[in-house]
């Protein structure tokens, strides 16, 4: 695996980077945003100012699930067509 040590400039403000999969019968239960929650406040413990995720556009449940936490679809040139790329800006946690 070779991930991209470059990002375009629309993507600075977010720099960390999430990926969550559940298998389907964890699906629906709150693990997902129990998950994702931890993982914000760890992220902007360490100083992260935001995170970004990549989604097939097509997986539309996926789309409305990161929706509902506050991520919004990141729309630029620089990104590939073929990736919906979402955002969102990570509160600073007082240390």
């Amino acid at each position: 695996h070779h991930p991209p040590t470059h990002f375009p400039q629309s993507l600075q403000p977010f720099p960390a980077h999430a990926h969550i999969d559940l298998l389907p019968e964890a699906r629906g239960c709150g693990i997902g945003q129990q998950c994702m929650a931890i993982m914000h406040h760890a992220l902007a413990a360490a100083g992260a100012g935001g995170v970004h995720l990549q989604v097939k556009p097509g997986n539309v449940r996926a789309l409305r699930f990161y929706g509902k936490l506050g991520f919004e679809r990141l729309i630029d040139r620089a990104l590939p067509e073929d990736t919906a790329f979402m955002v969102k800006h990570l509160l600073a946690v007082p240390r």
